[in-house]
Formats: structure tokens, sequence, C-alpha cells
């Protein structure tokens, strides 16, 4: 039996209800009691009592051994005989296999409601994580608009922590399809969810997009690393906008995708009137520019 053969089992064990088990395990020892009672009528092949040694004549005594060795009680006032006894092994292994699937999913309904309120937990953690996150980003491209309208440059130092949140923001866009997977998923965003998600995207685009506009109006060049950082961020975002826009159901991911457009053309095409982003190259470029303080 190869693995998918035993998952496709063990799901469909998993479908049963409890009202079916207990139904299949009255029949099963009706079944049975049906068979010793024909068998009783043989004496050599039925039931008999230990006191007395008198053959069972009648059904109800049937049924109620069938009872008894289905419960695995075995009170031994009764003993079958002859091809009853295969009979009553048979009874008492089917009847223990439909009891261990009754406990295996009460046990497995108690591991499925566990397991749902750790899904949930870990699904509401991710989901506040990545908005302190989109938080944090903010506040470092504050540092850098600052910067550029203060100094009229931007440190080494600054460029770094620059990069290494675009970065962020491009993992973050990575990961927003697979908060809609719900088949791998026991939880999915709410619409409430949702409308947040994309406030915190659009604000930290519009910051982005408001720190590469500084840059255009000042004329400072752009670090080579934090471009290319930039340009992988809007062809991550290129590629998510449309699963996401398919599959969300409460918003509407447009102001997103202007944005995204907004900061393609800052950073790719120069407008007429301001200098541009030029690039600056190598660490050389680097040292020219003030420390932080």
């Amino acid at each position: 039996m190869t693995t998918d053969t035993k998952v496709r089992f063990t799901e469909r064990l998993d479908l049963i209800s409890y009202r079916a088990i207990f139904a299949l395990w009255m029949a099963c020892v009706s079944a049975f009691a049906f068979i010793f009672y024909t068998l009783c009528r043989f004496p050599q092949h039925g039931l008999i009592t230990t006191i007395g040694g008198h053959t069972v004549s009648d059904f109800f005594t049937a049924l109620y051994f069938s009872i008894i060795t289905a419960t695995s009680t075995g009170y031994g006032d009764i003993v079958p005989i002859g091809a009853s006894r295969i009979f009553a092994s048979c009874e008492s292994v089917l009847a223990f296999f439909l009891f261990a699937i009754f406990v295996s999913k009460l046990l497995s309904r108690r591991q499925d409601i566990a397991l749902t309120e750790v899904h949930r937990l870990s699904f509401r953690t991710a989901f506040h994580n990545i908005r302190e996150d989109l938080y944090v980003v903010r506040k470092d491209f504050d540092v850098g608009i600052h910067a550029v309208r203060d100094r009229g440059s931007v440190s080494e130092n600054e460029w770094k922590f620059l990069v290494l949140a675009t970065h962020q923001v491009t993992h973050i866009l990575q990961e927003l399809p697979d908060f809609y997977d719900r088949r791998n998923r026991l939880h999915a965003l709410d619409d409430r969810q949702e409308k947040l998600l994309l406030d915190s995207v659009e604000r930290t685009l519009n910051r982005i997009a408001d720190f590469c506009e500084a840059l255009r109006r000042r004329g400072v060049v752009c670090d080579e690393s934090a471009h290319h950082a930039f340009s992988f961020m809007l062809r991550t975002a290129k590629t998510t906008m449309p699963l996401w826009e398919a599959q969300a159901a409460a918003i509407n991911v447009e102001p997103v995708k202007q944005l995204v457009e907004r900061l393609r053309g800052l950073i790719d095409t120069p407008s007429e009137g301001f200098p541009g982003i030029a690039l600056q190259h190598g660490a050389a470029a680097r040292h020219s520019e003030p420390a932080r303080t």
C-alpha cells in the first residue's frame, strides 16, 4: 500500500461521522447475533450456558452474547462452541476496530481544535509582524527624506539602512499571496485585515516614492545598491499585484498599482524639469558623502 493510498484511506475514515460509526457497530452486533442464533440450531456449533450446559435457543440471548463479545466484556455465562468460536473471534476484532476508529476520531477532533487555534495565533502574529515591519520601513525612509531635505545628501550608513528596508518591502510583497493560500492555511485574511494590509503597503510605497522624489528635487545621486534594490522591489510588485488583485475580495489595489508606476517613473525615467536619480558607482562615490553624526 503506497503512502498516497494510506492518506486517502485515513481521510475517508475521518469523513465517517460518529453516528455512522455507531450504526456500523450496531449492525455488526445484530448481524453476528443473527449468525449465533442460526448456529444454535446446530448443537455442536451454537452457544451453551456454563451453568447446566444448555444450548441457547432464543434470539435475545444470542444478541446478549453478541453485545458482550463486541464490548470485550465476556462474563463467561455463555460460551461459543464449534463454528461459533470463529465468528465470535471475528466479531471481537471487527468491534475493536470500530471502537478504535471512534476513539481516534475523538482525539483527532481535539487535535484539530488545538491546531486551528495555533494556526489562528500564528497567522495573527505574522499579520501584525508584517504591519510592524512596514512601519519600521517607513521610519527608515523618513530619516532618508529628512537627510535629503536638510543636508542635501545621504550618508553611507543611511543608504545601508534604506537598502535593507527596501529588501524587507520586497520580501513582504513576495509573501502577500501566501495569506490567500486557503488550501494550505486554516485561516485567511478577513475584510478588515485586507484593508489594514493595503493601507500599510500603500503608505510604505508612498513613503519610498516621496524619498525618490526628494532625491530628484535636490539632485542627490542614488546609491547603486539602493537603485538595484528599488528595481528588484518594482519587479516583485509587478508580479505580486495581479495575484493580490485577483484574490483580494474587499479591497481595491489600484492605488498601490499607481504608486508602483509612480516609483517606476521616478527610478527609471527622469521627468522633465528634474535632474533625475543619477547612479553613483562603488565605494568611492560613497566616501564623498558626509558621515552620519
